[in-house]
C-alpha cells in the first residue's frame, strides 16, 4: 500500500484548514482544531487560533513526509487474517460501521445543529452564516437590533413577508447550549363548543388558557380555567396595562357570575382563541423541531446529544493519542532495557497508580472553580493516570520479543536502539494493545460523563452527557431527558464493548500461532 495518497490528503487538508479560517470561513469539522481553546493571548491572537495553525503545520509537515518519502507498507499475511476473522464476527463488525457513522455526523457539526442558517437568501443576495465566523447583526436583516439575528424569529418573518427571502436551517436548529425558547405557545382547537388540545385531539383540554390582545403583542386579555374542554372556574379579564378589571366564574360553559373590578370603556378590542402556554422542560416536539424535548433549563435534548457526542470524540481522538504514545514509548523502553531504569520507572508507576485520579480531578476543579476547567485540563489530568495499564502490557511483551532470535540479528547488523525498538520489536507487540483500545474507549467516556453527572467536569459551555442526565434525574416527571441521555449512552458503550469483544477474538494468538 502506498502511503503517498495519505499524505497527500494530510497536506490537502491542512493548508484548506488554515487558509479558509485565515480568510474567515468556518468549516465543519476541521474547525475543530481552532476549538480546543478559547483563551486569548493577545487582543488579536487567542490560544484557539496559535493551537490551530500549529496542528495544521504538524499535519502539514506529517503529509509532506508521507509524500516526498514514497513509503510503501505490506501488511502482515497474519494481520489479514485476523481482519478476516474480526470481519467475520458481525456483531463486531457491524458495531465499527455504526461507530464509524456516528463519527462521521459528528464531525458534520452545524451542517446538522446549529442555530445558524446554512444558506439564506435575503434581498437577491445569498448569506452562510453557518460556514463564516462573522456574526450578522439583526439590524442587517432588518429585525432592529444590534445583536445577532435571531434567525428562527427571522425565518417566521420571511415566511409571513412572501417577498422571496427564505433560508435553509440545520436539521436540528439549536445550538448545544445557551440556546432556549423559554416556552411555548399552543392554539386549543374548537370542536362543537369543545376544545381540545392540538396535540390530543380526541381527549378535551383541563387546565390554564390564555386569550391575547391581537392588537397588543404579547399583552393578555383573559386568563381562565378548562375543565373537560369548557370553561369552568374562575377567569380574569385584564386591561392592555395588565391591570384587571373583570373576574368571571363560569359553570361548564355556562358563566353564572361578573364581578367588575374597575372601569374599561374600549369596546373595538380583538382577541385571540385560547392558547396554552408550556414551559421547559417541553415534551418532544416536531413542530418546533424540539425532536427529544428539551431540559429543565429550556435547552433542546437532541442538540445536547449531539454536541456531547462531539466532545467526547474530540476527548477519545486526544486522549488516546497522549496516553498510548506515552504508555507504548516507555513501555518498550523498560522492556528492552530493563535493569535500573526498569526498576526506577516501576516504583514511580506504583506511587502514581494508589493516587486515586478521580478525586485530584475534583479537588483541582473545586479550587480553580468550574468556569476556568476546560476540556484540556481534564484530559491532562486523565491522561496523567492512564498510560500505566497500556505499560505494563508493552513492557511484558517487549522482555519477550528481545529474547527471539530476530532481535539478535538486528542487534548484531548494527541496527540501533530505536531501530530495533519501533521498527521491530514494536510492530510484533502492538496487537497487544489494539484488544486494550476499545475498553480505554469506554473507560474515557464514563469517566467524563461521570465526573460531569457529580458536577466536577466541564463547564456549562460544553454540552455534556453527564450533565443532561443529572438533569434528567432531577426531572424523572420529564421522562424523555433521561431516557434519551440514557439510551444514547448506552447505544455507545455496547457498541465499543461488541467491537472490543470482536477484536480481542480475532487478534487471539492462539488461532494464528504455531508452536515447534
Amino acid at each position: 500500500m502506498n502511503l503517498k495518497n495519505l499524505g497527500l490528503s494530510f497536506i490537502f487538508l491542512s493548508l484548506i484548514n488554515a487558509i479558509a479560517h485565515s480568510f474567515g470561513f468556518n468549516l465543519p469539522a476541521l474547525e475543530w482544531f481552532f476549538h480546543l481553546a478559547d483563551k486569548p493571548i493577545s487582543s488579536t491572537f487567542s490560544l484557539a487560533s496559535f493551537i490551530g495553525y500549529l496542528s495544521c503545520f504538524l499535519f502539514f509537515i506529517f503529509g509532506w513526509a508521507l509524500f516526498f518519502q514514497k513509503i510503501t507498507w505490506t501488511p502482515n499475511p497474519l494481520t489479514l487474517k485476523k481482519w478476516q476473522r474480526f470481519r467475520s464476527i458481525k456483531r463486531a463488525y457491524i458495531s465499527l460501521l455504526i461507530f464509524g457513522f456516528l463519527l462521521f455526523l459528528a464531525l458534520l457539526n452545524q451542517v446538522l445543529v446549529g442555530k445558524k442558517p446554512l444558506i439564506v437568501k435575503y434581498e437577491g443576495n445569498f448569506y452562510f452564516p453557518a460556514f463564516t465566523q462573522r456574526i450578522f447583526s439583526g439590524d442587517f436583516f432588518s429585525q432592529n437590533s444590534s445583536a445577532e439575528a435571531d434567525y428562527r424569529l427571522l425565518r417566521k418573518q420571511f415566511l409571513k413577508q412572501e417577498k422571496g427571502n427564505w433560508m435553509l436551517m440545520p436539521l436540528i436548529p439549536y445550538q448545544s447550549t445557551f440556546d432556549t425558547d423559554d416556552r411555548q405557545i399552543l392554539k386549543l382547537q374548537e370542536k362543537e363548543g369543545i376544545y381540545f388540545h392540538h396535540k390530543n385531539k380526541n381527549r378535551p383540554y383541563s387546565g390554564i388558557a390564555y386569550y391575547y390582545y391581537k392588537d397588543f403583542e404579547n399583552k393578555v386579555f383573559k386568563k381562565a380555567r378548562f375543565r373537560q374542554g369548557k370553561l369552568d372556574g374562575f377567569a380574569e379579564l385584564y386591561m392592555p396595562n395588565g391591570q384587571l378589571f373583570l373576574r368571571e366564574e363560569w359553570n361548564k360553559g355556562r358563566r353564572v357570575k361578573v364581578q367588575k373590578m374597575s372601569d374599561f370603556e374600549n369596546q373595538d378590542i380583538r382577541i385571540s382563541s385560547p392558547k396554552v402556554l408550556l414551559y421547559p422542560p417541553l415534551t418532544p416536539s416536531f413542530e418546533k423541531k424540539h425532536y427529544f424535548g428539551t431540559s429543565s433549563n429550556g435547552w433542546d435534548v437532541a442538540a445536547q446529544i449531539f454536541g456531547g457526542l462531539q466532545v467526547l470524540f474530540k476527548a477519545i481522538v486526544i486522549f488516546l493519542f497522549i496516553t498510548y504514545s506515552i504508555g507504548i514509548s516507555l513501555g518498550c523502553l523498560m522492556g528492552y532495557w530493563g535493569g535500573k531504569f526498569d526498576i526506577i520507572v516501576q516504583r514511580f508507576v506504583e506511587v502514581l497508580s494508589n493516587i486515586p485520579y478521580l478525586l485530584v480531578v475534583i479537588i483541582l476543579t473545586d479550587r480553580l472553580g468550574r468556569d476556568q476547567v476546560n476540556l484540556g485540563v481534564i484530559l491532562c489530568i486523565l491522561c496523567l493516570f492512564s498510560w500505566i495499564g497500556i505499560t505494563y502490557f508493552i513492557r511484558a511483551a517487549t522482555y519477550k520479543e528481545k529474547a527471539r532470535d530476530y532481535v539478535v540479528a538486528v542487534r548484531l547488523l548494527g541496527g540501533s536502539t530505536p531501530r530495533i525498538i519501533f521498527s521491530h520489536i514494536l510492530p510484533n507487540v502492538i496487537s497487544t494493545v489494539i484488544t486494550v483500545v476499545p475498553f480505554s474507549v469506554a473507560s474515557i467516556a464514563i469517566s467524563l460523563t461521570a465526573l460531569d453527572f457529580l458536577g466536577f467536569g466541564l463547564p456549562e459551555k460544553y454540552p455534556s452527557w453527564g450533565r443532561l442526565l443529572s438533569d434528567g434525574v432531577a426531572n424523572l416527571g420529564s421522562p424523555w431527558i433521561v431516557s434519551s441521555v440514557f439510551v444514547s449512552m448506552m447505544t455507545l458503550l455496547l457498541l465499543v464493548t461488541f467491537i472490543g469483544e470482536g477484536i480481542r477474538e480475532a487478534f487471539d494468538p492462539k488461532k494464528f500461532s504455531t508452536y515447534q
